[in-house]
């Protein structure tokens, strides 16, 4: 049995309407496009956030078929969420937004899948463990 689940058509459709209930959220505003951080004068944002991501990203991601579980794709939303906290301050309106999706999302986990295998995927492949040979008993 896998440890993730399995992104069926079902599953990709509830993990579609999710994300369809996410963008129609008013809060997402600033998390339906890539930040735009050159013309926000964000200079350092792509030293400080390595892995870049955003609800139209994901969203044709998954019309790609680029994710192989439910886990991989709900990873890269909780990552947009992360990016916005760990960039910007606590006491600021985007954290704020970024905390009020992030809790949002949460509750449409629970409504769409009840509970998931893994809440995140790492994002580092790990190689798989080489068998080990079989030992002859004598």
């Amino acid at each position: 049995m896998s440890e993730y689940t399995e992104l069926s058509p079902e599953n990709s459709l509830k993990l579609s309407q999710l994300i369809k209930k996410l963008f129609d959220k008013k809060d997402s505003v600033h998390f339906r496009q890539p930040v735009d951080y050159l013309k926000l004068g964000l200079f350092d944002y792509p030293k400080v956030i390595k892995k870049m991501m955003d609800l139209k990203q994901v969203k044709e991601s998954l019309n790609d078929d680029q994710y192989e579980s439910v886990e991989d794709c709900l990873a890269d939303i909780q990552l947009i969420w992360d990016n916005c906290k760990i960039y910007n301050t606590e006491d600021s309106t985007i954290y704020k937004m970024a905390e009020s999706m992030e809790n949002h999302t949460a509750k449409l986990i629970v409504e769409y899948f009840g509970q998931v295998k893994k809440t995140l995927k790492p994002f580092v492949a790990i190689k798989p463990k080489e068998p080990e040979p079989e030992q002859s008993v004598k």
